[in-house]
């Protein structure tokens, strides 16, 4: 999930593993081009138990902010799919004013600072960004779906706002 800044800078935000030595504050991998992302949340994965986190290799998992100076660059990253995140291959854009992308941070720094408890099925990453996408002053509707997986999040997202929506197919 990604929201303008100010000046034509974006902030992509995104639920992931993380290293279990990293902490909130810090930047996601001790990598260089994880320089400009910060930890927000960390907690222990739960995947479906609370102990598979570890037998995968990666036990925690949480929120992490990463800023870019342009949407260009914010692109490059979510498409080489050597940055970790797999290379995104679609993307849905809401039109959203400046004031509606204010919601969206600070909906999305609020809940990413109190994200836990990663799971499969009931935690992830489609539905922390529904949940930040449509918070109160967003203008964004909540899909009337009971999708369980992030693309089909996405998918009920952006038929049920389809008046300020579009999408980009990238692959």
């Amino acid at each position: 999930m990604f929201v303008e800044l100010a000046g034509g800078k974006y902030a992509f935000f995104e639920v992931t593993g993380l290293d279990g030595e990293r902490e909130i504050g810090q930047p996601q991998t001790k990598a260089e081009r994880d320089k400009n992302s910060e930890i927000l949340s960390t907690s222990p994965l739960n995947i479906p138990t609370p102990k598979s986190g570890e037998l995968v290799g990666t036990p925690n998992g949480g929120v992490v902010r990463r800023d870019f100076d342009s949407y260009d660059d914010m692109m490059n990253y979510l498409l080489d799919s050597e940055t970790g995140n797999g290379g995104y291959d679609k993307i849905i854009h809401f039109r959203t004013s400046q004031g509606q992308d204010a919601k969206i941070l600070e909906a999305a720094t609020s809940l990413g600072g109190n994200f836990s408890a990663y799971h499969l099925a009931k935690n992830h990453c489609g539905q922390w960004a529904e949940k930040v996408l449509t918070s109160s002053g967003t203008g964004i509707q909540a899909s009337n779906g009971r999708a369980i997986l992030p693309r089909t999040i996405g998918r009920n997202l952006f038929l049920s706002n389809l008046r300020i929506s579009w999408s980009e197919k990238f692959k």
